[in-house]
């Protein structure tokens, strides 16, 4: 088996397509054809984590967080990131992250957290609305070739669902001028061609490759299309999520149920503005970004991690705010990636890092 044969699983699971523009998920690091020894799963990648990677014969190493994140103009060394780089290129050590399109997708990060938390009648927070459809002419015998490129260019998925798309049969016209370079019919004559009307759906970042794969794939040298930018929600994309606990408990009773699930050596919060909380809402990771998602929705608590001073003032009298640290929030992030990899490949091993790689420390 290859590595690619795993790529493939966990973008088909957490498209790309999700990630957020500033983000680099994907194959960092390594061959896609490199034959697979066994995996290693991260939240993150240090040097304990290259050399526990290969003292388990791991040539895949799945990580949450990318190795590659910011622009490097030079690898000598001199970072976390520089070091592992080198050192997993050294032992032939693929690094796949699958990031911010694992926070985004329906069963992903926050799905993990409502499992834990063991939240009833689970939703997006803040559904992604970026979404296009393209519409496209093309005749009769090429459909199937064309709407196979489209699907492989990543359009067409709608939650546990992909190869969608809606056709309908029709009559298109043309003639053909001159300079033209007809594929079907003669200049200046009116061609009648049975053609059929192809509907898409895709998000915004996917535009390119969806347009590239139309172009590469339709016999027409000038092809009727259109995208249109459509006002839906995708309830099964989007950042953070939210629902029910099973019932109404104390909120000094959740803080600490909460502190005992994620193993917080401590926990921020604002003021108690209620006695009890019952709809709760959540982001793995930085989710300060979601705190009026959060207020719009009427959850009466929003837990997160790397709020910063000002979000605790400006919300206080709003909702009750809880920062349980970013590691903390992520961490079961590692149990998500090899369940889906175990459930669907058994001739290798899969192992979850006994690193701990979160950079914070507390004093006791």
């Amino acid at each position: 088996m290859k590595i690619k044969d795993i790529i493939d699983y966990l973008e088909d699971f957490a498209p790309i397509s999700l990630q957020e523009d500033y983000d680099n998920s994907g194959l960092n690091i390594g061959n896609v054809n490199n034959e697979l020894t066994n995996i290693l799963i991260s939240l993150d990648c240090n040097l304990e984590v290259i050399k526990e990677a290969i003292s388990k014969n791991c040539n895949l190493l799945v990580t949450h967080h990318p190795i590659i994140f910011k622009n490097l103009r030079s690898i000598t060394g001199s970072n976390n990131s520089e070091n592992c780089i080198v050192e997993a290129i050294k032992n032939n050590i693929s690094i796949y992250c699958i990031h911010t399109n694992l926070d985004n997708t329906f069963y992903g990060v926050n799905y993990k957290i409502a499992e834990k938390l063991k939240i009833n009648d689970y939703k997006i927070l803040k559904p992604i609305s970026n979404i296009f459809k393209l519409e496209v002419y093309c005749p009769d015998e090429h459909c199937d070739e064309l709407r196979n490129a489209i699907f492989e260019s990543g359009a067409g998925k709608m939650g546990n669902y992909d190869s969608c798309s809606f056709n309908v049969n029709g009559k298109g016209t043309f003639k053909p001028l001159s300079g033209s370079k007809p594929s079907i019919g003669k200049k200046n004559k009116l061609e009648v061609v049975s053609e059929q009307k192809l509907d898409f759906i895709f998000y915004e970042n996917q535009m390119r490759n969806v347009l590239q794969a139309m172009i590469k794939s339709h016999p027409y040298e000038k092809i009727a299309h259109q995208v249109i930018k459509l006002n839906n929600k995708n309830l099964y994309a989007g950042s953070g999520g939210y629902g029910f606990l099973a019932k109404s408990t104390r909120t000094f009773d959740f803080f600490k149920l909460l502190k005992s699930i994620f193993k917080a050596e401590g926990i921020r919060h604002t003021k108690i503005l209620n006695e009890k909380v019952h709809k709760i809402a959540f982001c793995g990771g930085s989710g300060s970004f979601l705190i009026e998602s959060a207020i719009k929705n009427k959850c009466d608590i929003f837990i997160t991690s790397d709020l910063k001073y000002h979000d605790f003032f400006d919300y206080q009298d709003q909702i009750c705010i809880v920062d349980i640290g970013h590691f903390e929030s992520e961490q079961f992030t590692m149990d998500l990636i090899k369940e889906k990899i175990s459930q669907n490949f058994s001739t290798f091993d899969v192992h979850l890092s006994n690193v701990k790689t979160n950079p914070i420390k507390y004093l006791n």
